[in-house]
């Protein structure tokens, strides 16, 4: 009964609990068992629900031990916002949060490039459930509630119904990450205010999503230009103006919005050991995908000095560092298509007069064995 009180959102009691014992032993019964184990009872909901069972039992220990570690191992230089975040989750999980409303609802402020879709997409990775990304752009107009929601009866669309409501149906267990919140419409907000404080979204046919088991996570970059007071990477101290970005908070939100959040997150800028740290997991990544084709890459110890001098600072932040890297990728392609390397080998990433040149040593040719000369008796 408590597991179909708390995973089964669109019945009710006791028929929803009947219901899934019936399902349990109907299971158990095509698999030869006489009696229902508490697994039948779990696959059940998992089925019904489309849960992962192992999500289902009360603790999940060995990810959310790791949840922490894995977030400062792939977002450079935000331990702070991933202690935060961690905390946010553990408290959940254990039990003490308050029931009926969604895992976390979360605000991730800062500046742009510097982890915090990373860190969403590290936090779904980590406890294996899908990631669901709104760019909330697309929602800044009078009728993108339609969209969510679905649009009345008699209007384009409505046997369509909502968007959210379709995606959280079939994801009930899920990171939910709405990018650059601060665009979105006034009346996407009062859906969000809905979803936050009941968990529950209908939509213009009478389908409901269920998010309480769903980690809202909200995106802006809301007083960032507090925080561009230099050009380029520095050594300074890389912590955000705290009492700017919650002035910066306070102008775009509304107070009804922000006491319905867990936490507002702040992310640091980008000082010269993150965009390091960040170029140095870019060409490891391209030195794993050059593996893949057979091909050993090595770089000269001027390839990452020369990736960050290239970047133009603060303003995009480890994006631009990728955009680099990307450029650097298309050195490899017409030698691995139809070059040197198209059946492996070597390549070492240089640099020649402030650009990335690429030396490449063909893999050798093994020459095939000589057979022994055929000898007939005599």
């Amino acid at each position: 009964m408590t597991l179909s009180a708390k995973h089964i959102r669109d019945r009710f009691l006791p028929d929803k609990a009947i219901d899934l014992l019936d399902e349990a032993a109907s299971k158990a019964s095509l698999a030869g068992k006489e009696y229902i184990s508490a697994e039948d009872i779990f696959d059940s909901v998992s089925s019904i629900c489309r849960i992962p069972s192992e999500n289902l039992h009360e603790t999940d220990v060995d990810r959310l031990a790791r949840l922490y570690p894995a977030l400062c191992e792939n977002v450079f230089g935000q331990k702070s916002a991933a202690k935060i975040l961690n905390r946010c989750i553990l408290t959940s999980r254990s039990g003490l949060s308050e029931e009926g409303k969604p895992v976390a609802s979360l605000l991730f402020v800062g500046p742009t490039g510097v982890g915090k879709t990373e860190m969403a997409r590290t936090l779904a990775k980590t406890l294996d459930i899908p990631l669901i990304k709104y760019d909330m752009s697309e929602y800044s107009d009078k009728t993108s509630v339609n969209k969510l929601i679905g649009s009345s009866a008699g209007y384009v669309g409505y046997d369509e119904g909502g968007r959210l409501v379709k995606d959280i149906r079939e994801n009930p267990y899920s990171v939910l990450l709405l990018d650059e919140i601060e665009k979105a419409d006034p009346d996407v907000f009062n859906t969000l205010l809905q979803i936050m404080d009941d968990a529950v979204l209908t939509d213009s046919k009478g389908a409901k999503a269920d998010f309480r088991n769903v980690i809202i996570i909200m995106t802006s970059n809301c007083g960032a230009a507090d925080v561009k007071n230099s050009i380029g990477f520095t050594e300074q101290d890389n912590n955000l103006n705290t009492s700017g970005i919650d002035e910066a908070v306070k102008r775009t939100f509304s107070p009804e919005f922000r006491n319905r959040l867990t936490a507002v997150i702040k992310f640091n800028s980008m000082d010269t050991e993150m965009a390091q740290l960040i170029a140095e997991k870019q060409l490891k990544k391209l030195t794993e995908m050059l593996k893949a084709k057979r091909v050993k890459l090595s770089c000269s110890t001027d390839v990452i000095p020369e990736i960050l001098s290239k970047c133009s600072g603060f303003e995009f932040g480890g994006r631009e560092i990728i955009r680099v890297c990307e450029d650097i990728k298309s050195l490899f392609v017409e030698e691995l298509l139809f070059g040197g390397l198209k059946d492996g080998g070597s390549a070492k990433l240089v640099v020649k007069n402030g650009e990335f040149s690429v030396t490449v040593r063909k893999k050798p040719v093994r020459k095939p064995k000589e057979e022994a000369p055929m000898t007939t008796a005599e």
